[in-house]
C-alpha cells in the first residue's frame, strides 16, 4: 500500500497539491493507482485544497492527529524549519505518509516541494 503524505500553506490550491502529487509519483516511476491514501494533519491550515485534492484524485483522505504525525518523527528525512516551528515535526507531509500506514512503513525518497506544498510517499512494508 502507498500513502501519499501532504502538507501545505494557506492559500494553497488543489491544483498545485494535485500537480505536486503527480510529479512526485512520476519521479518514483510509481502509477496513481498505485495510491490507496491521501494523509495529512488534521485542523491545520490548507486542509479545503487537499481535501478537494484528494475528491479530485478519488483517493480516499486520512486526517490524522498530531500525537500520531509526532510518533512517525525518528522516521522522517527531512528538516522543515516551517513544521518545526508550527508542529514540532521534521516535516508535515513525510511524517503524514508514514503515519497513515502505521510502524513498518517507509518512505520512498525525501518529501517533494512546490510554492506552497509538499508530497512524500511512503510504502508499508510486507510484513514478516
Amino acid at each position: 500500500m502507498i500513502a501519499l503524505g501532504i502538507g501545505c500553506r494557506a492559500g494553497c490550491e488543489a491544483a498545485e497539491i494535485i500537480a505536486l502529487a503527480q510529479t512526485t509519483l512520476a519521479a518514483l516511476h510509481l502509477a496513481p493507482a498505485q495510491v490507496a491514501v491521501i494523509a495529512s494533519l488534521q485542523d491545520k491550515p490548507g486542509l479545503l485544497a487537499i481535501t478537494a485534492a484528494a475528491a479530485q484524485l478519488g483517493l480516499t483522505l486520512r486526517l490524522l492527529p498530531l500525537a500520531a504525525l509526532q510518533a512517525a518523527s525518528p522516521r522522517a528525512l527531512s528538516r522543515s524549519e516551517a513544521a518545526l516551528r508550527a508542529y514540532g515535526l521534521p516535516s508535515l507531509a513525510e511524517t503524514a505518509a508514514l503515519a497513515a500506514l502505521g510502524p513498518d512503513a517507509a518512505l520512498l525518497a525525501p518529501r517533494r516541494l512546490s510554492p506552497r506544498a509538499s508530497c512524500a510517499i511512503a510504502l508499508e512494508k510486507p510484513s514478516s
